[in-house]
């Protein structure tokens, strides 16, 4: 998955997707490592 600003672990969070179907979790995870990349 590409994103820009980049966002660290996205690899393992896709897996725990896969695994779980927890999207809204994967959702929320996903929002607060993007913005906390684009702070930085």
């Amino acid at each position: 998955m590409d994103s820009n600003p980049y966002v660290e672990d996205t690899e393992n969070l896709i897996h725990e997707l896969n695994q779980t179907n927890g999207l809204f979790k994967f959702v929320r995870l996903m929002r607060e490592k993007f913005q906390a990349a684009a702070l930085s």
